[in-house]
């Protein structure tokens, strides 16, 4: 009997203190013949030999063969992911970061069965993920019911727009055929660590479609570069939003009005979110005034996320101070009803309605000029150090 191979490859990055589970969880796989690839991109903490130890040490015999690949400098996701190509041999291939790890110990058995299932036809089989938190509790499924329709569905353009709107397919979860990466080829080094976004869009401008896999493969952590890491470094934000920008670019708005109004309205807003995350945790941060009076004028967007944050300040304000304002407007009402009582009840005279209209301007000046200057100050002090 034919047992075919599953290589499963970790792709690392300063994750000293989790990798050890990731690979537990490949060693202590049911299924027969497996290969493990760990590919470190660089870190500071990774130790080769120790981890080429520990596999040694605990692996069964299920596991066939095993590489620990170090890089000398940190090169991004997606070199990091193609040098580990280059020593996989199976028939099957996994991708998981250092971070993750599998659901349970038969989750390769069941997914290869579900390729016998289907005659060993479809080039890649996707499952769900776990969104888990810093305790390892599972949050969240990462792919919802409409994403699981549309892929059940099999309708390519669906799949495409669907893809176009976000990357709904979890290449953690996927277990791919070899001939995948003859199909749609390699992750595209226009990139440096998005490796599955442009490749799944590849795979279904070449109408490649998908077999959902009804269960759970992995569990995913929350704190990656792309969902909201709190200790990655400007340089790597920076890194990330070129990247996304590229991918908008080419392969998303050139075709928005392929997409639905609502795939569409959400791409938008997604896209504006993520440019005012972008200047404020990088372009605004760390910044003076007067550089940041040069970036606002020549810079449309920054001036856009500028006015944004304005916006929302005044909103909290507003939201804060509601009742004073509440009670200043009272007030000025009071100071007109009052004048136009006075205006009605005395003789006629300009001397009477002089003083009243001077009180009335004074009062009114004086209280705008307060509440404005207290606002600008503030919007300001919050804009200048909201990167900070």
């Amino acid at each position: 009997m034919n047992i075919k191979t599953v290589s499963v490859i970790i792709l690392s990055y300063n994750s000293s203190t989790s990798i050890i589970r990731a690979i537990d969880s490949v060693i202590n796989q049911t299924y027969e013949s497996i290969e493990l690839i760990i590919s470190d991109d660089g870190s500071k903490d990774f130790d080769g030999a120790w981890i080429a130890n520990y596999i040694e040490k605990n692996k069964n015999r299920n596991i066939k063969n095993y590489d620990v690949l170090i890089s000398e400098r940190n090169n991004g996701t997606v070199k990091n992911l193609i040098r580990a190509f280059g020593y996989y041999s199976g028939d099957y291939h996994m991708i998981i970061g250092a971070d993750d790890w599998l659901y349970n110990n038969n989750v390769i058995s069941k997914l290869v069965n579900a390729y016998k299932a289907y005659h060993d036809e479809p080039l890649l089989i996707c499952g769900n993920a776990y969104m888990c938190n810093a305790q390892r509790i599972p949050q969240y499924r990462m792919m919802n019911d409409e994403d699981i329709g549309i892929l059940v569905e099999g309708n390519t353009e669906k799949i495409l727009n669907r893809l176009r709107f976000k990357c709904f397919l979890l290449t953690v979860a996927t277990l791919y055929r070899r001939e995948f990466l003859e199909v749609v080829g390699m992750p595209s080094e226009d990139y440096v660590y998005l490796e599955d976004w442009p490749t799944f869009l590849q795979m279904a401008k070449k109408k490649v479609v998908p077999v959902y896999y009804p269960g759970c493969v992995t569990c995913h952590m929350i704190g990656g570069i792309a969902n909201g890491a709190k200790k990655v470094n400007i340089d790597q934000l920076k890194t990330l939003f070129k990247d996304r920008q590229t991918l908008f670019k080419k392969e998303v708005i050139p075709f928005l009005d392929e997409m639905s109004s609502e795939e569409r309205t959400g791409f938008i807003n997604r896209h504006k979110a993520e440019q005012a995350n972008y200047y404020n945790k990088v372009v605004f941060a760390g910044i003076t005034r007067t550089e940041l009076i040069k970036e606002l004028f020549k810079n449309e967007n920054a001036r856009e996320v500028a006015w944004n944050n304005v916006c929302v300040e005044i909103k909290k304000c507003i939201c804060k101070y509601g009742e004073k304002i509440r009670n200043i407007g009272l007030y000025l009402l009071g100071v007109i009803i009052t004048y136009v009582l006075v205006c009605f009840s005395q003789p006629f005279s300009y001397e009477n309605t002089q003083i009243v209209k001077t009180a009335l301007a004074f009062s009114a000046e004086l209280l705008c000029v307060i509440m404005i200057s207290k606002l600008i100050a503030k919007c300001l002090t919050i804009l200048i150090d909201d990167g900070n």
